[in-house]
């Protein structure tokens, strides 16, 4: 897992059965990183609050925590929100000041089935650098994912998503 979030190249996606460990791996991960002093860590447990339950909101939460590391941002109010994240997600990238982030998106599973059943899409198109995802949740269907999720003009890359089933011991 840890190989996968130290790539540069996409989405981190471990997924297995309801009651597996994936909370609790993703926790220890994040401990990991945080004792390593490898990245600062963002964890979103999603469902636990009102706040958590729907994508817009996660990525208003991803842009508040991100806006709190840099020393120069330029509010602008016009912005919608997905165009807010995308501007403070390019000016952390481009900051000297801020260091690598793990952003943590645990039982994804849980957001309104209208977020989830979307098969994702609602994720960023574009990680930066400094920016690495982890999302863990009950189930992934790898090809509907993949399938479903936009196709980026030349200028942008596409997003590749590495997934990692989480088994029980048998």
């Amino acid at each position: 897992i840890k190989k996968s979030i130290d790539k540069e190249d996409g989405y981190t996606y471990i997924y297995g059965p309801s009651g597996i460990g994936k909370s609790s791996l993703v926790s220890k991960i994040a401990k990991d990183y945080k004792e390593e002093n490898v990245f600062d860590v963002f964890p979103i447990y999603c469902g636990l609050t009102t706040e958590s339950d729907a994508s817009i909101n996660i990525i208003d939460a991803i842009t508040s925590y991100l806006r709190k590391g840099l020393t120069e941002y330029e509010k602008d109010d016009t912005r919608s929100s997905l165009d807010e994240y995308k501007y403070v997600c390019q000016k952390y990238d481009d900051s000297k000041d801020t260091k690598t982030v793990l952003i943590i998106i645990d039982a994804i599973d849980q957001l309104s089935p209208d977020d989830y059943k979307n098969n994702l899409t609602f994720l960023p198109f574009k990680l930066h650098k400094k920016i690495r995802v982890l999302l863990s949740g009950v189930e992934a269907d790898e090809n509907e994912i993949k399938k479903n999720y936009p196709k980026l003009n030349k200028q942008q890359e596409y997003q590749k998503f590495h997934f990692l089933e989480i088994g029980g011991i048998s």
